[in-house]
């Protein structure tokens, strides 16, 4: 289901497409898609948070000043998730590809 919303506008964010059918293709238990985190509902794009593994792929800062933008970073960060965008995520693919639990149900296919 998805990678159905993603392939729909494939413009929108085309590393985060990349990275859910890498993860897809490696048979990755999906994540949360549109996660809100805390009382401010902090927007992630995918998030995966089982046991010690708390995982975020969030949207980039829309410019240097976005303000916005490190304050969802900082309130994930501080309670103790990795954080990165799609694009960030892609440069450091082993890393996530190494405490993203696999699973037969649930991937992202």
């Amino acid at each position: 289901d998805i990678l159905t919303i993603l392939r729909d506008d494939p413009d929108d964010n085309p590393d985060l497409l990349r990275l859910a059918e890498i993860l897809a293709d490696r048979g990755k238990r999906a994540p949360v898609f549109g996660y809100e985190f805390g009382a401010s509902r902090w927007q992630a794009d995918f998030a995966w948070a089982n046991g010690n593994v708390k995982i975020a792929v969030v949207t980039p800062h829309q410019d240097p000043d976005d303000d916005e933008a490190r304050r969802r970073d900082a309130a994930y960060t501080e309670d103790g998730w990795v954080v990165h965008t799609a694009t960030e995520w892609l440069q450091h693919l082993d890393q996530l590809l190494d405490v993203i639990p696999s699973t037969d149900e649930g991937s992202l296919r």
